[in-house]
């Protein structure tokens, strides 16, 4: 039950930009078959939460614990099998992503410095890669900046066996998107 209603909470926005940004990594040059695995996790933006009316980087880490918590307790909930140091993932494990994600740093990026360390980001899951990053950077920037959304980095954070099952990169990337009203947390996995 407490899964279910996790995995509600984040799947209860859709953001269109998000979905075309994926879309884009796979019919693009960038991402082909299924060795990557690029997912949003989109929650509406949640006003109880803004103390005024510019968003400030302490309600959108309110909102990143929130939103961890409640994609690892869907985890918890739908996949039993997962490991974590031999043993199973529990709610503790997502207990203390939600301690990690109150104790490190968050950054904000805009304008070109969001595509690029988002672009950095997804380049760095994979030592070998074989796509170009000229070809990423060009979808980072469609995607953060003709949109004017803004990026925040929480650095740091591994989210191997709490957000995803297989090959990630450490730091955690949030999209907001304003005109959508929604909050993106972004994560990639390299299964091969």
């Amino acid at each position: 039950m407490l899964g279910q209603q996790a995995e509600a909470a984040v799947s209860a926005a859709n953001s269109e930009s998000a979905q075309e940004f994926k879309r884009q990594m796979y019919t693009t040059d960038i991402f082909t078959g299924e060795n990557f695995r690029l997912t949003p996790y989109t929650t509406p933006l949640q006003l109880e939460i803004l103390p005024g009316p510019v968003v400030s980087d302490a309600a959108i880490k309110k909102q990143l614990e929130r939103t961890v918590y409640d994609v690892c307790m869907a985890r918890v909930a739908k996949n039993a099998a997962i490991v974590r140091l031999g043993e199973l993932l529990t709610v503790q494990h997502c207990e203390r992503a939600v301690a990690q994600v109150k104790a490190m740093p968050l950054q904000r990026f805009v304008q070109r410095d969001a595509a690029n360390v988002l672009a950095e980001w997804i380049f760095r899951v994979d030592g070998d890669n074989w796509y170009d990053f000229k070809s990423l950077l060009r979808e980072t920037t469609n995607y953060l900046v003709k949109r004017d959304r803004e990026l925040f980095m929480l650095r740091g954070f591994s989210p191997y066996n709490v957000l995803v099952d297989t090959l990630s990169t450490e730091d955690l990337p949030i999209v907001l998107d304003l005109v959508e009203g929604t909050v993106t947390l972004w994560t990639l996995e390299l299964a091969d």
